[in-house]
């Protein structure tokens, strides 16, 4: 009985679909006949199944017959080669690129059908006609030997009985494998059982059919006997039709049961290509279900990370709060404030994206803080800026975080001397210990130092630096500093330095509270220009000698009152006592000057300080510079000033009412550079031992009452490219019309007269 098309297909279906894995599988394999399974007899009836094949029995049906081509031919060598090919397919679809990739195409399965038809038909027409005799005698010869019919017969039930369970093995065990076409994309073949084999080739036709043209449908159906319609011997045999409407190239295999390796082979197959459909299943999941919902877990994590940024910023803000408590006087509801600003620098812009809980918070929040607080008038600094403020303030795209500035490593009554250094902006993202100016303990990285030395600071001097506990260096001289003196700096017990000089200060110079700071050892709160510091007149605390540390003390304009308190020398650790332009500052020099015997800087320039200079300024055998120049000093030098300070290397007395003679001994100090006297009432002559002050670079001893010339020995001095100014009387007077003191050619470089004060340049050679 005939099976129905729905019993065909539950045959088919009911076994492991045999599919392409990929399309680069599809585009890269070549279409070709498939293998027929084989129906496997006794070899005793090996004669017989031959007999069969060629009397155009079942077994026949196995290889599909071509109209005008003997039936009985026996597949060719090509088909067989294709065969063995096909079941000996990789497994692996990698593979199968890789060996393609290298092969050239082959041809498609329509172009080698037409090929085959061909070559058989002129095959055929070649043929030469076979006459009724030799018709006869292959008759003859096929006929079966005497004696062997019973055998025959036993051989032909077995031989039915092996078709039969072919049948239904094929019937069970036909898959369905995916070929891809790859000239004809579109072509699909189905599985099912036809009445009778054919080829049928349509090319160009018109009518019904024209929508299929230029295909061609190959249609391999099982053989039946023609004599005999209702006998159906079907072997597994396939329909194979190549259609453009379709996708994939489906080509229905029997495995043969006899043969398990080829079954296992299959399997292994239909398994690995049953994972595509459910690959695609997963796919469509992924878009239709996964995708939805990342986009309402990304909306939500938006809303999470805002929330968590809000969270984030009252956390920091909490902690900053609480580390600062009340040293800080800013507006912290400012949205424009330097507060606002800095905190969101740190949540926003900072590279480092601190956390509240993170060790330097509190540390670098200060810094920036610092940046904002003193660069709000100008919008910005005189140096190191960052980059983005650049860009803001200025429209300046810069590059590179590098930048330079200046800090001063020695300060003197000539001049001051000033390193250049390179360093990194602030507000980048490398630690804050990097930043310009700023040092830091090596391992803690807690910030140490703070040196920063004409940026053009300005605003107040922030009081959140008080948080900055482990701060010993706070250093911001040659800024535009406004207001006065912090007192919370009072607070800092590790503070050794304050230098606040030439500044734009006010108020008082010293608040109380900072005399509790036991470790300072430099206060430097002068001013050195024009415009600097204004600070009340006020005497000076007698409480300065609580700072038993103190190796500096600075108050240059510091407009100092009344006279110098003595617990002042008790400071016996003083390097440098500076109160130039304290010119409210009156009373004498103390005999206690001598215990100060470390010092080795020493000014009351431009004060009303009065009376003879102590003759126990000679016990400060450290002493380097002396400038009492500008005040009231009466008397002549003491001998102790020429024979007993062996290290002095300027001596300013300029403006005084000193009298008296200058000394031979002053050729006992030989590391003498400057000495300058103008203005005073000494008078005698010149002593030759002048001549050994070798290092001498500049002298001015003029608008006194010298006599006498020059000595040549001092002149010498001119030779040598030491001495560079040397200033006397050798103008004739405007009163008298005589020259007070005649100076060789060539050796005095200024002239000056006595009576008006004025000088000339005197040419050289």
């Amino acid at each position: 009985m005939k099976q129905s098309i729905e019993q065909q297909e539950d045959l088919v279906k009911g076994n492991d679909p045999v599919e392409v894995p990929d399309d680069d599988a599809m585009d890269q394999q070549v279409p070709a006949l498939l293998p027929v399974p084989r129906v496997v007899v006794p070899n005793d009836c090996a004669q017989s199944a031959v007999s069969s094949i060629s009397n155009g029995m079942p077994a026949a049906s196995m290889y599909p017959t071509f109209r005008d081509v003997d039936q009985g031919e026996a597949p060719s060598s090509i088909n067989m080669a294709n065969d063995r090919a096909f079941e000996s397919q990789p497994e692996s679809t990698s593979s199968l690129h890789e060996h393609q990739q290298q092969t050239p195409p082959l041809p498609t399965m329509e172009d080698r059908v037409l090929a085959k038809v061909n070559e058989e038909s002129v095959a055929s027409e070649n043929i030469p006609k076979k006459t009724s005799q030799q018709k006869q005698k292959e008759s003859d010869d096929l006929k079966m030997p005497a004696g062997s019919e019973a055998r025959g017969k036993e051989c032909e039930s077995k031989q039915e009985e092996v078709i039969r369970k072919a049948e239904v093995m094929a019937s069970l065990e036909a898959v369905t494998v995916m070929v891809s076409a790859r000239e004809e994309p579109g072509a699909y073949a189905e599985a099912g059982f036809m009445n009778r084999s054919e080829i049928v080739h349509r090319r160009g036709q018109a009518g019904p059919e024209e929508e299929e043209e230029n295909t061609t449908v190959i249609s391999m159906n099982s053989l039946g006997n023609e004599n005999n319609p209702g006998q159906q011997q079907a072997t597994g045999l396939a329909r194979a039709s190549l259609v453009p409407e379709k996708s994939d190239l489906q080509v229905a295999q029997r495995v043969d049961a006899d043969d398990p390796s080829s079954r296992n082979a299959n399997k292994i197959q239909g398994r690995k290509t049953g994972l595509f459909p459910l690959l695609s299943c997963l796919l469509i999941l992924i878009i239709v279900i996964v995708v939805p919902v990342s986009i309402i877990l990304t909306t939500d994590d938006t809303s999470e990370v805002a929330h968590d940024r809000e969270s984030l910023r009252s956390e920091m803000e909490a902690r900053i709060t609480l580390a600062l408590g009340k040293v800080t006087s800013l507006n912290l509801d400012d949205d424009d404030g330097p507060y606002s600003k800095a905190l969101d620098w740190v949540l926003h812009e900072d590279p480092f994206q601190l956390l509240p809980d993170s060790e330097n918070l509190v540390q670098r929040f200060i810094l920036v803080l610092f940046y904002f607080q003193t660069s709000e008038k100008y919008g910005l600094w005189k140096t190191c800026n960052p980059k983005s403020r650049l860009l803001q303030v200025l429209n300046e795209t810069i590059t590179t975080d590098i930048c330079y500035f200046r800090q001063v490593y020695k300060m003197t009554t000539v001049s001051n001397e000033v390193l250049e250094i390179l360093s990194y902006q602030w507000l980048t993202g490398r630690h804050e210990c990097d930043w310009a100016g700023i040092r830091c303990n090596r391992t803690s990285k807690i910030v140490t130092e703070l040196h920063l030395y004409d940026f053009n600071l300005t605003g107040t001097v922030p009081t959140e630096l008080v948080k900055l506990d482990g701060l010993q260096v706070l250093a911001f001289p040659r800024n535009s500093l406004t207001g006065t003196p912090p007192s919370e700096l009072g607070l800092m017990q590790n503070l050794q330095e304050i230098t606040l000089e030439s500044n734009q200060l006010s108020g008082i110079p010293i608040p109380d509270e900072w005399f509790r700071l036991s470790n300072l050892n430099r206060l430097q709160l002068g001013d050195h220009r024009l415009g600097g510091n204004h600070f009340s007149p006020t005497p000076l605390s007698s409480r300065i000698g609580q700072l038993t540390k103190l190796h500096y003390l600075d108050l240059s304009f510091a407009d100092t009152t009344g006279t110098m308190p003595s617990e002042l020398f008790r400071l016996t650790e003083l390097n440098d006592l500076i109160f130039w332009r304290n010119n409210r500052m009156t009373g004498t020099l103390p005999t206690e000057l001598g215990l100060l015997s470390k010092l080795e800087f020493f000014s009351v320039r431009d004060s009303l300080m009065e009376g003879t200079l102590p003759t126990e300024i000679g016990l400060m055998a450290e002493l380097r510079e002396l400038d009492v120049s500008g005040a009231l000093f009466t008397g002549s030098l003491p001998i102790e000033f020429y024979t007993s300070l062996e290290r002095l290397w300027a001596v300013i007395f300029v403006t005084n009412e000193l009298s008296g003679t200058i000394s031979s001994y002053i050729g006992d100090m030989p590391k003498l550079e400057y000495l300058l006297g103008q203005r005073n009432f000494l008078s005698g002559t010149l002593p030759t031992e002048m001549g050994r002050l070798s290092r001498a670079n500049r002298i001015g001893l003029n608008l006194n009452r010298f006599t006498g010339t020059v000595p040549s020995e001092l002149c010498a001095l001119r030779g040598s490219t030491r001495l560079k100014r040397l200033k006397v009387d050798c103008l004739p007077s405007s009163s008298t019309g005589e020259i007070p003191i005649v100076c060789p050619v060539g050796c005095c470089t200024k002239c000056c007269d006595r009576d008006t004060g004025t000088c000339q340049q005197v040419e050289e050679y």
